[in-house]
């Protein structure tokens, strides 16, 4: 069998005697595509020079810097190699990932001895500089107009794992500086996070009769005077600046049909809700066992306090502030619970440190889910 994927699929609608059609021919040629690309690239160019640009070089701490210029170790490079994609196709080197990946030590040894070699002297090789532009056809467009065809670079493989190498000496020294609250593209950060902390400051601001308020700033938006003076006055900072426009314009709207309920609004919500829970499926169970069904009625529990009934709601979802989530969001550094074991929500309810209750007390919620709701509610 060959080792070509797109062959033996091939092999396979033959034997299955399934219709293969043959691919569209376009009357657009290489150079027109080119064309196309290198004038959406002009464009981008006269943009730019519109604005000035400023550089600034910001200080550095001198431990710091030492740590970025030091030459790369055999354990980092295995580090960076083990790291990269496989299957990715080569660029103006013609180097394959999987050419480096079975390399032997005295080869590997010398991409080393190369890459430190750019780091002490700050240059790297000119064809690194360069990148094979190919043009791909965008999804649904027609393939007979150079405008349906979008740009990829493939660069040299070798200097993506340099930049790889780069990467793992740069991201501690960054994530160091971030505040704990920023969580975009960091890893171990996500929205649930940032939500669930957004909900308990609301709900701690609740508690001690505080009023919570929220700020958004939107700098993209301007007053009609300020943008009469951007266009006549070139002394300002944004004259001649074209605002962006508006990613979204050009939706439509994601709601497919509009038609009147035949039943009341809770209803229809009940009846939609209960679709998406039949689709859940294991997990719908379990939260069912806890007392969480899928219509407008308040969860059990709902007569408790304020902050017990926060925690049996958490509890019986599995979602909430334990120390295992927190290390996970960068918050804390340790999962460990008291008792010594990983602080997850499961735990939570088995802790031998705290009261226990099962799926079952959470559900009504039984005088030892109390119990549990209350030891927790300060934490969680």
């Amino acid at each position: 069998m060959t080792q070509n994927s797109k062959k033996a699929w091939s092999t396979i609608r033959k034997l299955n005697g399934d219709k293969i059609t043959p691919p569209s021919v376009s009357d657009i040629t290489p150079n027109q595509v080119g064309s196309q690309l290198v004038a959406n690239g002009r464009r981008a160019e006269t943009r730019r020079a519109k604005g000035e640009h400023h550089s600034t070089v910001i200080p550095g701490n001198q431990q710091n810097m030492s740590i970025l210029t030091k030459p790369f170790t055999s354990e980092e490079f295995e580090a960076g190699l083990n790291t990269m994609k496989l299957g990715k196709a080569a660029g103006p080197d013609d180097i394959l990932m999987e050419m480096i990946t079975h390399l032997g030590p005295v080869a590997k040894q010398w991409f080393l001895n190369m890459y430190n070699t750019c780091l002490l002297t700050q240059r790297i090789p000119s064809i690194w500089r360069k990148a094979i532009i190919t043009a791909l056809l965008k999804p649904g467009k027609d393939p007979n107009l150079s405008k349906s065809y979008r740009p990829i670079s493939l660069l040299c493989t070798t200097y993506k794992l340099f930049e790889r190498l780069l990467l793992s000496r740069l991201s501690p020294q960054i994530d160091a500086e971030l505040i704990k609250d920023q969580a975009g593209f960091r890893p171990g950060k996500s929205c649930t996070g940032q939500l669930l902390n957004l909900t308990q400051h609301i709900e701690d601001g609740y508690q001690k009769k505080l009023i919570t308020g929220t700020a958004f700033v939107d700098l993209t938006v301007i007053t009609k005077a300020e943008r009469t003076k951007q266009a006549i006055d070139n002394r300002h900072l944004l004259h001649e600046h074209s605002a962006v426009r508006k990613r979204l314009g050009s939706r439509s709207s994601f709601l497919d049909t509009s038609e009147a309920l035949e039943t009341t609004p809770t209803d229809a919500r009940t009846t939609e809700w209960q679709k998406q829970w039949n689709s859940l499926g294991s997990q719908a169970a379990q939260w069912k066992e806890r007392g969480i069904t899928p219509d407008e009625c308040l969860a059990t529990g709902h007569d408790q306090p304020w902050a017990v009934w926060k925690t049996l709601n958490r509890l019986r979802v599995g979602e909430g502030r334990c120390k295992a989530s927190m290390k996970k969001w960068n918050i804390t550094t340790s999962d460990a619970c008291a008792c010594g074991e990983p602080q997850t929500m499961e735990h939570l309810m088995n802790c031998t440190q705290a009261p226990q209750c099962t799926g079952d007390d959470l559900a009504e919620p039984t005088a030892a889910a109390l119990a549990c709701a209350n030891h927790w509610k300060d934490e969680i």
